[in-house]
């Protein structure tokens, strides 16, 4: 029996590089971007890593739900946001307001989704 070739994954996780250039925050950057990577390896539901310049170019058909780090707000993550609203895809924004987003947060906004 072969492996199957490709990705699992239902959630894919969209980084703008310019949203951790925008913010004005070091500490915030920093804190979004490893609890994010963190509480993502111990929540256990794969996903996959693309930047955000590249969200066209993506099939995002196959996914329930997309992440979205956000240290500070781009043209292109609120373009990101407002497609998933449109196309009904659920979204998690990360940013000031839910930074230290833990394991349980997550795994409930994978389940409710």
């Amino acid at each position: 029996m072969a492996l199957p070739l490709g990705s699992v994954a239902e959630g894919a996780m969209f980084v703008d590089e310019k949203a951790y250039c925008k913010a004005d925050d070091y500490t915030l950057s920093r804190q979004v971007c490893g609890n994010l990577r963190h509480t993502l390896g111990t929540a256990g539901a794969p996903f996959d890593a693309y930047l955000a310049s590249d969200y066209d170019l993506v099939d995002k058909t196959k996914y329930k739900a997309v992440i979205l780090p956000e240290p500070a707000v781009t043209q292109t993550s609120q373009r990101i946001a407002e497609d998933c609203l449109k196309k009904g895809i659920a979204l998690l924004r990360v940013n000031r307001d839910n930074q230290f987003i833990d394991t349980k947060q997550l795994r409930e906004f994978y389940t409710d989704n």
